[in-house]
């Protein structure tokens, strides 16, 4: 009886915590932007559930929990940071990503108590299996024609906005069912056997799972998902095969063999790396100005710029960069607006401050440390791949990747221990069901208080939406302008709404307000359009030097865009300044664009006309 008990518990306790997996999936096409708000709307709901059923669960079985050191440097790091952004960078605000990151930070406190029970992981990895097999079948129903992609520039995307994060996520799953394929197939070794089933369950979707990644993979066009890939795989070959003796022996007597491999090995991955730099070697070369220019703010920034505002502080420096003349031609050719640094090692340092950032990178050493000794095999190599891949793209910037970094800490700091470690007398702090039960009800009340905080956000970005449709016409209208005052409380954080609003209240004449909202965007994107909008509001306020300050700074912003340029020449000529127009004039009609269209030959041809009307 009390054995059923315990597996009603489990599967009580599996749920919500798919259901938290679960955020990949959610698209909803109501919201503004509702490929990624939909997942942050869904993940309140799941994280909800999980904290209630949790509490009540523990609150029933009043089991023990092993804190290690790497538990409080984790949850201290986070802590830390979220106290000084809430009152040094946003000055007692709440924005979106301060209040997720708050909620993962309640999640790994959830699954710390709970994934002590094994059963529980063992389904739990099982269904983050499962969600790769159906993205990856997604993702090849969409590259053969059978449903739309999420973007018109890639084929694949799964059930996010482009392929990059959509090829990430696949593999960290890799890894993991690359392990299960190995290891469950010496079950059919044996005679069939109904106690068997779950590992014939685990075999079969990991197979399936596995080989369907491989398949579509290779479409989605990202480097950093193969290196990604390839690393956790090797880990996990490495890991299972070099611990037989028979492989032991044989390397240690045919050492020339094996170096004579490695060599070979080694040649083989600088050909593929210099492959892979060709294959986009503007978009590489652009990454590296990114983590350039990254580098730079970090000196100038060592205790951080705050959470969500990494693009303003790129931005800055960027526009610096350029302005200084330091700059290479292909430099200014690769030049962009990102709002991610294409390196979450850089970024985090950025924006939590190099203490705090150190401090967690050294929770990611221990964490793998911890998953090789405990044998956690599978989660180490998905959280290797997650870890790599993150050093070439911007997982962390994503919840669904969030979600599984908080996962894969959990499972691996719950994993037995091994009998060595036993030996060693591993440090942990046992903690009393008396001492965990207030926590994970503090941690409930939290969770429950933050979700329903931001219901009226739900209804807000779906409002957004539906104003989306009336705001893209060319003539401002002044009735619009009160429904995106309505919306401004729950959506100050969000750029695209602040520009939109903006453009609208610019439309109407409003230019004031309309530079206000321009310059609160400003803090949170490095997009030149922001500052040339704002320009143009001041040159319909007579502010001409206002209005040059901001096309300017669009310019050295991201010099290969021939819009600002344009727009001085035409702010000059007003001006009357004959010489000044001309030479930005001639800068239009020279300047090397990073993509053609018709707007600049339409710009070009009017330029032509302004240098003849000059002469």
């Amino acid at each position: 009886m009390k054995n059923i008990s315990r597996k009603i518990q489990t599967f009580v306790l599996l749920i919500p915590v798919c259901l938290a997996l679960s955020t990949v999936f959610a698209v909803d096409e109501t919201l503004a932007n509702g490929i990624v708000t939909a997942k942050y709307f869904w993940f309140y709901g799941a994280l909800s559930v999980t904290s209630i059923i949790t509490l009540v669960v523990y609150g029933w079985r009043r089991n023990t929990v092993k804190l290690f050191s790497v538990d409080i440097a984790l949850v201290s790091i986070i802590g830390f940071v979220l106290v000084v952004n809430y009152f040094a960078f946003q000055h007692g605000a709440i924005s979106t990503k301060w209040i997720l990151l708050l909620q993962l930070l309640l999640l790994y406190i959830c699954l710390r108590c709970i994934l002590q029970d094994k059963s529980l992981r063992f389904y739990v990895l099982l269904f983050f299996i499962f969600t790769g097999l159906i993205e990856a079948i997604t993702g090849l129903r969409q590259l053969y024609g059978f449903i739309p992609s999420n973007h018109s520039l890639f084929l694949t995307t799964g059930t996010f906005f482009n392929s990059g994060p959509y090829s990430g996520y696949l593999s960290v799953i890799a890894p993991l069912s690359l392990f299960y394929c190995i290891r469950d197939s010496v079950v059919f070794n044996r005679k069939f056997a109904i106690r068997y089933l779950p590992f014939y369950l685990r075999f079969s979707i990991s197979l399936l799972t596995f080989v369907a990644i491989v398949l579509v993979l290779p479409a989605g066009m990202s480097r950093a998902a193969w290196i990604a890939v390839t690393v956790g795989c090797g880990f996990v070959i490495a890991f299972r095969f070099l611990q037989q003796s028979t492989i032991k022996i044989y390397l240690s007597r045919h050492r020339k063999i094996v170096v004579v491999f490695v060599s070979i090995a080694l040649l083989l991955a600088s050909v593929s790396a210099m492959g892979i730099y060709r294959l986009k070697k503007d978009s590489a070369d652009g990454r590296v100005l990114i983590w350039k220019t990254s580098l730079n703010v970090i000196a100038k920034h060592p205790f951080g710029v705050g959470i969500g505002h990494f693009p303003n502080a790129f931005g800055q420096e960027q526009a610096l960069y350029f302005a200084l003349g330091r700059a290479s031609t292909q430099e200014e050719l690769v030049a962009g607006n990102p709002e991610y640094a294409f390196n979450e090692y850089l970024q985090i340092c950025i924006e939590f401050g190099v203490g705090a950032a150190i401090g967690l990178f050294t929770c990611f050493i221990l964490l793998i440390y911890t998953g090789i000794k405990r044998k956690a095999v599978a989660v180490t190599g998905g959280l290797l791949s997650l870890l790599v891949f993150a050093s070439m793209s911007y997982p962390f910037n994503l919840l669904p990747f969030l979600v599984v970094l908080v996962l894969f800490m959990a499972l691996i700091l719950s994993e037995k221990e091994q009998p060595i470690d036993a030996d060693r007398n591993t440090k942990g702090i046992l903690l009393n069901w008396k001492i965990v039960l207030p926590v994970l009800s503090l941690s409930c009340v939290l969770v429950l208080f933050t979700s329903n905080k931001q219901r009226p956000t739900y209804e807000a970005f779906k409002e957004w939406n539906d104003l989306k449709m009336f705001s893209d016409g060319s003539a401002g209208a002044p009735s619009l302008n009160k429904d995106y005052e309505r919306l401004y409380p729950y959506l100050s954080d969000q750029t695209q709404y602040l520009f939109e609003y903006a453009q609208n209240l610019s439309k109407c004449g409003e230019y004031k307000k309309s530079n206000k909202l321009l310059e609160q965007a400003t803090r949170l994107s490095c997009d030149p359009m922001l500052y040339n909008i704002m320009g143009k509001n001041d040159q319909k306020l007579g502010n001409y030097v206002q209005a040059e300050q901001h096309f300017l700074m669009a310019s050295h912003l991201v010099p290969n865009r021939v819009y600002p340029y344009f727009l001085l020449a035409k702010l000059y000529n007003e001006k009357n300044d004959r010489q000044q127009a001309c030479r930005m004039a001639n800068e239009v009609l020279t300047k090397q664009p990073k993509v053609q269209s018709t707007a600049i030959i339409e710009m070009r041809a009017e330029m032509r006309k302004l240098i003849e009307n000059q002469q």
